[in-house]
């Protein structure tokens, strides 16, 4: 398979959950199960990147995989591991070739097979927790996450939003957050929080992401999928495994018809969704060492 048959296919199956799930399009990837993580690779521990942390994660979800390891079929033997026969997922991997005789330098991208440990003969699945709270039950990462990025949130009314000109993120109070059928109280709270820090970073002042113009890369919808790809980014790293909820639902037809006319826009919004995550994380890191140097 070539690198762009691979995006084709994952926009393909990106919009094929949307069309199945309706209004829980999000549902392929975090559901009920306590199971979705970070992709990370088995043999060396790092985590995947890029555009192949959504591939692993919708390949992991489709499948079924309680596991967040992948590696491929050398890494697993190497462990002492045991790959059944057949395909796995795949992961894109990009590089540059230095030619010093033509003083040239030349890209290249390649797909290699993955397995998650799911597929292991020698997997042994662990034990389901026992279910949680629905409650709103404060998670001292995330707020403390939230806290050290200095962002002005007001909670008051029953509207999530945030806005550009105030740079005010209005929240409701966490006890008017409930239950739904596919997450906790506290999992809709906390998702919907870090929806609204992800457009936080787009203010001028921050990552300056500009939605004047007609184009899909250019609309509200373009920014609204980059939120929650964004949330969804958090929400797996902190391990809170929220659903989407109903207020971003009105978006759905365009983030279809936008995926549809142009498959790269999705490529680009997991792109701006890891931009927004990384200068979360960067601005965070910066408050604590100013806090430390006082």
């Amino acid at each position: 398979m070539k690198p762009k048959e691979y995006t084709e296919q994952m926009v393909s199956r990106f919009v094929d959950s949307i069309e199945k799930h309706g209004k829980d399009w999000v549902k392929p990837w975090v559901g009920k199960s306590g199971s979705l993580q970070w992709p990370v690779n088995g043999s060396t521990g790092l985590k995947y990147s890029g555009c192949n942390v959504f591939g692993l994660m919708i390949d992991g979800a489709v499948n079924g995989y309680t596991s967040n390891k992948w590696g491929t079929f050398k890494q697993w033997k190497a462990l002492g591991r045991h790959v059944p026969k057949g395909p796995g997922g795949r992961v894109l991997k990009y590089g540059v070739t230095i030619d010093d005789d033509k003083d040239k330098a030349y890209q290249w991208a390649k797909i290699y097979p993955v397995w998650n440990e799911c597929q292991l003969l020698d997997y042994e699945e662990p034990e389901a927790p026992e279910p949680t709270d629905c409650k709103v039950i404060k998670h001292r990462d995330i707020e403390d996450f939230v806290a050290a990025l200095g962002s002005d949130v007001q909670y008051h009314g029953n509207r999530a939003c945030y806005n550009t000109l105030t740079d005010i993120i209005s929240m409701p109070e966490s006890h008017k957050f409930l239950d739904t059928k596919d997450a906790t109280a506290t999992q809709n709270f906390y998702s919907t929080l870090l929806h609204e820090h992800v457009h936080w970073t787009g203010h001028k002042s921050r990552l300056d992401r500009d939605l004047k113009g007609a184009s899909f890369r250019k609309s509200y919808a373009y920014e609204e999928l980059i939120a929650e790809l964004g949330s969804v980014l958090l929400a797996v790293e902190f391990e809170l495994e929220p659903e989407p909820t109903a207020d971003h639902a009105k978006y759905l037809n365009n983030w279809l018809d936008g995926l549809k006319d142009n498959p790269k826009a999705l490529i680009s919004a997991m792109a701006d969704a890891q931009k927004a995550v990384a200068f979360m994380h960067k601005a965070r890191s910066e408050a604590m060492m100013k806090v430390a140097a006082e």
